[in-house]
């Protein structure tokens, strides 16, 4: 201990024994103080010593100082390494090194993993005599070791921790659940589908198509948007080969289902997603082409280009692959000769036919080059095709890299080890297929590319095929439209659970783990083999696997002496020891020819004569199906017939025999020699197959009659069945032999079939279901609300869209952590013990402080989660820019509730109108941006700041806010290339008479083609906003006067307003010296002496070029309420004589409103109902999507949007609106706060009492409830009518209702007030 005063456990010396150091001389400790009496009753304190907190501080300085990538790191990984090569585990359903096991979560592996460590020291066979002696310590380490890999094995056939119960994981239940409700989602799902299944399926298909209106466009009442069941297409394949699918998508489907099953997994997540996104791209080009290449559809032929350059980089990208399955296939070859030390396996794997296959894939490369060069004179633009070259030229590098290898290999200039890593390609820089969490593969760009295409609609992308309508009018239902929404979301999920992946690791161990998991496993693979082999202790594993783990586990290593002809009695014993048998109970029809009610099978038999078993065309072949059993069983029974290959033809190829090509042919002689097999097998047991026909010259063989209850066949399903009974990994047709760990393991997938059989289990999928179905609604509902409070950024903003993903996992775990320490610290209190917080903040602690020591020692480690987020981040963006989305028709969900009107977003020809968002203000500066809309313009754009006006010296930026407001105006309908200021500077849009004589800053002419236009006072904002509500759509430009720029003032400048904002009480300002989403009132208010001149209105009704709605009159998924198709009330069909001009507007509304939300009258017929009506002025009043995940049903939180519905008070407002003019705009939406404008006598309106004798016709009526009508008609002192929306009643009156008043009062019941303008 120092002698220091100042630290923690400091004894003072004596007196004559003092420090030497002259800088400190120490000190004398003086006399003792006698000890403080300890009082009765006396509470002892909680203490807290400081020489804890000093230990503390040492013992994470010791962890700090292990610094990520640091020499003493490396050590620890290095050891770390050897550690683990000490265990031996059994993962039936994955390969994962052992070195790697600390760092997955086994539990979101499919099936039981069994883990076994053979580390002497865990057992306590280090300690001093070892437990073997009987010594207490080792019995006690021993007993641990003990319990804690018993508990470990219950967990992970159970789910169950019998450390704490609530720390069970019962992932194994939930990943099967979310894999079976996938495929349910996609069509596939089980017929006995349980409901709770299916109507989660049902969330995930909406939830994935919720965005995606081309996709849900056109459904049929309860038809699946995401079905691609059933789809036939013929594939021809590049040798001409013609292959016919019956169910194109079933392999896309299943590899889907399969990443949503694996996507917490880091070890299966990419793989999976990448096999899902091969298969979604070529199924969807082997569609296109097969309606493509009939020559039938001139849709399609419009499409060509698009067509041949999505097929040329399909085509590319099926060979990329194919060269890696190569290389992965000959790296395993080399692995088995390495193992075998087979003297030969050079010269055998490393062939001359390998390197000619190689100048095969690359001579594909260059044609597919060329037939892209050749697109450019198609449309294709020059700038793509260039992309696409710049990749197959890093694809022809990596194949001459790899025919350089090869050669060195085969001269033996490489060694074994090393050549199997360099073909493997153990980074992704140097793989085609494989990534890692945070780096694509070598085909990772081409894969995304692609992807990409589906989005798109530019003429040259495959999107824009998949968008055609003009398809559906020809017939061509193209069901990979229907991957597009799926393709996204899978995208997404794979980014989120990549972020939460590397989240998960640092909170796990700091930047320590994050670094082993990712940085150390990439410096491994860079490694040269050897040392990789040595660092990793392959040393101990290579020989641990050769005495197959002391016979725990059978590993190939451990039976390559089996193939060195051993003495026969070595191999006996070894077989008795380790075979795998399994015992086949028999039909009972066969019994007595065979001897036995069981036979045992052996996995070393499997291996000989049922190969059939594994054969992709057995697969083809359904045992159910009556015909195909009796098909199988001529086949088994040497029926080689021509009407019988041909039916077997037929149910491979779907082709018929004379059809089959030389490919073809020998894949069934192969299918029959393996079959011949099972034959000689099933012989050998007792049972007569029937023999081979023999026919003279010239005569044909005929069909065996033999049917499904032939013995042969009846034996060979019996092994069948009892070989698709066996637990995955430990079929019949897997493996040879079986240690005693696999065994065990076999026995706890058992347990975990049983389990899952129980009611808990049952339950927790039910309750999985139901979980699934409310997280998908709520997640639904949650990106309506984002929408909501975010507006247009989201739409226009492509990079906060992209990054979504990595937000979401980052929130979940900063509340997770919140949570943590909450849960924590209440725990702390309530015992009064704070041991277990404290831990929980050393932890904690330590990883902050190690990453602060690391951003003193190491700078880029420090940034590695960065990095890791930011490339996640990368890959997010590339395939998806949702600020394309928008101009491509995938949706966009309106603030506020509603959907958007569509000749605002969607329709080909407009843009949209922006927000009411930003403040600039004199002397904010100014923007360049498209804005919210994606219209704008501003007059001061380097392109053409300093252009001259009508060929003037007047410039642009000086004077141009008029010809640039032209400009926004063509660009926003859509018209022209489109026009710039320049082009309408120069007459380009064909007005010749724009301006007068050479004054450049005069607009003679204000026309924009195209368009209608209408005068307007611009100082009026009733007028303006008037022009709105009856132009939805319509856009102005507005003269202001006198406004003040810097220390002058301007005499006239000319801006766009493109609509208006109720919540702000203003109009969308475009303004072309400032910027975009502005608020008028805001940037120019009149109390600083601005002024407003005239104004034109510009809008499309009726001629030619209108931006038609073409889905405005869809009115699909409506629920029943019972009610038949009468009218919504008497006089709808009458000639009404009505002379009040109010009561008459809000009949034509009644008459064309239809039972919405909860039966009630609040949907527009946009069949019938005037825009004028149906829409807020930018977005239609109602919400087809909210109403359909509601399923018809009301909600009280649909009050919190106002364009959702048709609201009882927009009756009031467009009825007024219409009669009194824009005033009335600023009638509000909420029952409560309009009646309170009557009572305030606001906006011109007066409050008249509650009696018969007050009313008039067109009076406004305030309900006792929140609730407003418009008076209809008064009956004297008995009673009045009204006309309501958003109500109900009994047919055919349900929006005409009667309210009796009082005989003596007068007051009409149910009724607060009356309301009318002044």
């Amino acid at each position: 201990m120092a002698n220091n005063p100042l630290y923690p456990g400091y004894s003072p010396r004596k007196k004559d024994n003092m420090s030497k150091n002259p800088l400190y001389p120490g000190y004398y400790t003086g006399k003792k103080m006698p000890k403080r009496q300890t009082p009765s009753k006396y509470t002892k304190p909680i203490e807290y010593s400081f020489d804890e907190v000093a230990k503390q501080i040492d013992e994470v300085a010791k962890d700090v100082v292990n610094i990520p990538l640091g020499p003493k790191w490396v050590a620890d990984r290095v050891v770390d390494d050897w550690k683990q090569q000490y265990k031996v585990s059994v993962i039936p359903t994955s390969e994962i090194d052992v070195t790697e096991l600390d760092d997955f979560a086994t539990d979101d592996l499919a099936g039981a993993t069994t883990e076994l460590s053979l580390n002497a020291k865990d057992w306590g066979l280090l300690e001093t005599g070892g437990w073997l002696t009987g010594e207490k310590e080792g019995v006690k380490k021993a007993k641990e070791q003990a319990v804690k890999t018993l508990k470990k094995w219950l967990k992970e056939a159970t789910g169950i921790d019998a450390n704490n119960i609530l720390e069970s994981n019962f992932s194994d239940i939930q990943n099967a659940t979310i894999e079976k409700l996938w495929t349910e989602a996609f069509g596939y799902g089980e017929e006995k589908a349980k409901f709770s299944e299916k109507l989660a399926a049902k969330a995930i298909a909406d939830r994935t198509t919720a965005g995606f209106k081309n996709v849900r466009e056109g459904l049929q009442k309860g038809e699946n948007p995401l079905s691609v069941k059933g789809v036939e297409a013929t594939e021809i394949k590049e040798d001409g080969r013609v292959v016919h699918h019956k169910d194109l998508y079933a392999n896309t489907v299943k590899s889907a289902a399969e990443f949503e099953k694996n996507r917490d997994n880091r070890k299966s997540r990419d793989s999976t997603h990448r096999e899902f996104l091969s298969n979604a791209l070529k199924a969807t080009n082997i569609e296109i082409l097969d309606h493509y290449r009939k020559g039938e559809s001139e849709a399609l032929n419009k499409h060509s280009a698009a067509i041949e350059f999505f097929d040329t980089r399909v085509k590319t990208l099926e060979t990329i692959e194919g060269v890696q399955k190569k290389m992965s296939d000959t790296s395993k070859e080399l692995a088995k000769g390495l193992i075998k030390k087979d003297p030969n396996i050079r010269t055998t794997a490393l062939s001359d036919k390998l390197l000619e296959e190689l100048n095969k894939s690359e001579e594909k490369i260059k044609n597919y080059n060329q037939k892209a060069r050749d697109l450019i004179n198609k449309g294709v633009p020059q700038k793509e095709v260039e992309k696409f070259l710049a990749e197959t030229n890093k694809y022809q590098e990596h194949i001459e890299y790899l025919k350089e290898n090869i050669t060195k290999a085969q001269k033996g200039e490489m060694g074994l080890r090393q050549a199997i890593k360099t073909l493997s390609g153990p980074t992704p820089d140097k793989n085609f297929n494989n990534r890692t969490t945070v780096r694509d593969s070598l085909g990772g760009n081409l894969r995304r590319s692609l992807e990409k295409s589906t989005y798109s609609k530019e003429d040259f992308e495959i999107g824009s095929v998949l968008n055609d309508k003009d398809l559906e009018s020809e017939g061509i239902d193209l069901k990979a439209k229907r991957l597009v929404p799926a393709t996204y979301r899978l995208r997404q999920d794979r980014i989120h659970y990549a972020t939460k992946e590397i989240l998960d690791t640092f909170d796990k161990g700091g930047i320590g783990a994050v670094a082993e998991a990712y940085a150390w496993r990439a410096v491994k693979n860079r490694m040269p083999a050897v040392l990789e082999h040595v660092t990793s202790g392959g040393i101990v594993g290579e020989r641990l696997k050769k005495s197959n783990y002391f016979g725990l586990k059978i590993d190939e290593r451990g039976t390559a002496w089996l193939d060195q002809n051993p003495p026969i009695k070595k191999v006996e014993r070894f077989e008795r020891k380790y075979g795998y048998n399994v015992d086949v109970k028999l039909d009972s029809r066969i019994v007595g020819l065979v001897g036995a009610k069981k036979i045992n099978v052996s996995g070393k038999e499997a291996d000989e004569y049922f190969k059939v078993l594994k054969n992709d065309k057995f697969k083809q072949f359904k045992f159910e199906n009556k015909d195909d059993r009796i098909l199988f069983s001529q086949l088994l029974n040497n029926d080689r017939s021509d009407e019988t290959i041909g039916k077997l033809a037929q149910k491979i190829f779907g082709k018929n025999l004379g059809d089959l090509q030389e490919k073809d042919k020998e894949e069934i002689k192969n299918f029959l020699e393996q079959l011949e097999k099972s034959g000689k097998w099933i012989e050998g047991k007792g049972i007569k197959l029937i023999p081979k026909q023999i026919v003279k010259d010239g005569e044909e063989l005929k069909p065996v009659i033999v049917d499904e209850n032939n013995l042969a066949f009846l034996l060979f399903k019996n092994v069948f069945d009892k070989n698709n009974s066996l637990n995955d990994g430990y079929k019949l047709t897997d493996r040879k032999y079986i240690g005693r760990l696999e065994k065990l393991n076999n026995k706890l997938q058992s347990l975990q079939k049983w389990w899952n059989k129980r009611f808990i289990a049952k339950f927790l999928r039910t309750a999985q279901n139901w979980s699934k179905m409310v997280a998908e609604k709520v997640v639904a509902l949650a990106s309506k609300l984002i929408a909501k409070v975010v507006g247009g950024f989201v739409a226009s903003t492509g990079v906060l869209a992209a990054i979504a993903p990595v937000i979401k996992a980052a929130a979940e775990k900063v509340i997770q952590k919140t949570l943590d320490y909450g849960a924590a610290l209440v725990k702390a209190i309530f015992k009064m013990d704070f041991k277990d917080f404290d831990k929980m903040l050393q932890a904690d602690f330590k990883k902050i402080a190690q990453s602060c020591l690391v951003l003193l020692s190491c700078h880029i480690i420090l940034f590695l989660p960065v990095f890791l987020l930011v490339g996640l981040i990368v890959s997010a963006l590339s395939p998806i820019d949702i600020s394309r989305v928008n101009d491509e028709g995938y949706g966009y969900i309106a603030s506020g509730g509603g959907e958007p009107d569509e000749r605002v977003f969607g329709c080909n020809l407009c843009m949209g109108a922006g927000e009411c968002a930003n403040y600039m203000g004199p002397g904010g500066g100014r923007s360049y941006d498209p804005g919210i809309g994606g219209f704008y313009y501003n007059q001061c754009d380097p392109r053409w700041a300093e252009y001259p006006i009508n060929h003037t010296s007047t410039t642009m930026c000086k004077a141009g806010c008029y010809v640039t407001s032209i400009a926004m105006v063509y660009n926003y309908f859509g018209f022209g290339p489109p026009y710039t200021p320049i082009d309408i500077s120069d007459r380009n849009d064909g007005v010749s008479n724009r301006f007068t004589s050479d004054l450049s800053d005069l607009i003679k002419n204000p026309e924009v083609l195209g368009t209608q236009m209408e005068s307007l006072d611009g100082n009026s904002d009733d007028e303006l906003r008037n022009f709105f509500s009856n132009h939805p759509g319509g856009v102005i430009i507005l003269e202001l006067t006198n406004v003040p720029s810097g220390d002058h003032r301007i005499k006239q400048h000319f801006v766009v307003l493109s609509g208006w904002e109720d919540d702000k009480g203003d109009f969308i300002l475009y303004d072309p010296y400032r910027g975009p989403d502005l608020c008028l009132n805001a940037e120019y208010p009149r109390e600083d002496g601005i002024g407003r001149g005239y104004a034109n209105g510009y809008y499309i009704e009726g001629g030619g070029g209108e931006c038609e709605i073409e889905s405005d009159c869809d009115d699909t998924h409506a629920y029943d309420c019972g009610w038949g198709d009468s009218p919504s009330n008497e006089l709808c069909n009458t000639d009404a004589n009505v002379d009040n001009p109010i009561v008459k507007t809000a009949l034509e509304i009644v008459c064309d409103l239809k039972p919405g939300f909860g039966c009630l009258f609040n949907k527009p017929d946009f069949c019938k109902m005037s825009k004028e009506y149906s829409y807020n002025g930018i977005h239609r009043i109602w919400d087809q999507q909210l109403y359909d995940e509601l399923d018809g049903a009301w909600d009280e939180d649909l009050h919190d949007y106002e364009n959702v519905l048709f609201w009882c008070t927009w009756l009031v407002k467009k009825s007024y609106v219409k009669e009194y003019g824009g005033e009335m705009n600023n009638l509000s939406l909420a029952a409560r706060r309009m009646c309170d404008q009557i009572e305030g006598e606001e906006l011109g309106l007066t409050k008249i009492d509650n009696n018969i004798n007050n009313v008039a016709v067109g009076d406004i009526i305030c309900f006792e409830k929140e609730h407003v009508g418009i008076v209809f008609s008064v009956n004297g002192k008995d009673y009045i009518q009204t006309v309501e929306s958003n109500s109900s009643g009994e047919r055919p009156n349900a929006t005409i209702f009667t309210y009796s008043a009082d005989i003596k009062t007068g007051k009409v019941a149910q009724i607060r007030f009356f309301g009318r303008k002044k």
